[in-house]
């Protein structure tokens, strides 16, 4: 998930392609070089599920 910071509709970002604005994963992943596989940051979701997601960046 990302924060669209600028309403721009869009994650922005730098020049290596990391995000100018706030983003997290489930599972509250911290990547280091690139994104994680799916596999890593799948969760279930049901009617009940309560999800918190700790944003990265600003």
């Amino acid at each position: 998930m990302y924060q669209d910071e600028n309403d721009n509709v869009k994650c922005d970002r730098n020049m290596i392609g990391y995000p100018r604005e706030g983003f997290g994963f489930s599972k509250n992943y911290k990547p280091k070089l690139s994104a994680p596989d799916f596999e890593e940051v799948k969760i279930a979701v049901n009617q009940y599920a309560k999800i918190s997601i700790a944003l990265i960046g600003k």
